[in-house]
């Protein structure tokens, strides 16, 4: 990983994070709004599919998409703990599938990923310093389906990412939390040729899922 960001996502999402995520999830299930996103994906799933998320730590969303139909799930992480516990939680789906875990940073490694059916992002590009950049390679490795979750950017949320940034810089980590232009972030995915299928928001997130136009249009 060649950034600085990038180094201290390692010590944000560490093995004692990671742990308690998966513990957290083995209890409970998924967070609402990734239960929100999954309940939007699922609808628009092909028969059989191929899945990759990216920086999706325990690696929730393909442990809920497997039994939907997925054939091959690829994981892309910048937290090696949070690989660990992925492949850990998805240890327990053999046979058939195929199960891909990549450490580093998906806008340097995201040519030697293979295309999917469906790509997510839940709660990444709030933690990533090319947002632009990281919704674009993203979009394009995905053939079918894109869902992202990301922070709504009103005053409160505006108020948190100040005294967050602000604790991570007396701390001395390179890590940062950004918000994002939901309009900028919807007319970026348009141009690419992504068509909004579900919305919605809770007082922090969005939720949101994305099908192709030609996709769509069938």
């Amino acid at each position: 990983m060649p950034c600085a960001h990038c180094i201290d996502i390692e010590k944000e999402f560490d093995r004692k994070t990671a742990r308690r995520d998966l513990k957290r999830y083995r209890r409970r299930g998924p967070r609402k709004t990734t239960r929100w996103l999954l309940e939007a994906v699922k609808p628009l799933l092909p028969e059989a599919f191929t899945h990759l998320d990216i920086g999706g730590g325990v690696g929730i969303i393909p442990a809920e998409l497997i039994p939907a139909g997925a054939r091959a799930v690829y994981l892309v992480d910048a937290s090696s703990a949070y690989l660990n516990a992925a492949q850990e939680n998805l240890s327990r789906f053999n046979g058939a599938i195929q199960k891909m875990f990549r450490h580093g940073d998906f806008l340097e490694i995201h040519q030697e990923i293979p295309a999917v059916d469906v790509v997510t992002l839940d709660r990444v590009i709030c933690c990533y310093p090319h947002a632009k950049d990281l919704i674009v390679a993203s979009s394009q490795h995905a053939r079918r389906i894109y869902g992202l979750v990301y922070p709504r950017k009103n005053w409160m949320m505006k108020l948190f990412v100040i005294a967050a940034n602000t604790y991570l810089k007396l701390r001395q980590s390179a890590f940062r939390v950004y918000l994002h232009d939901p309009t900028s972030v919807q007319n970026l995915l348009a141009e690419h040729g992504w068509t909004p299928q579900f919305m919605d928001r809770t007082l922090i997130w969005r939720v949101e899922v994305y099908q192709r136009a030609r996709e769509a249009a069938l």
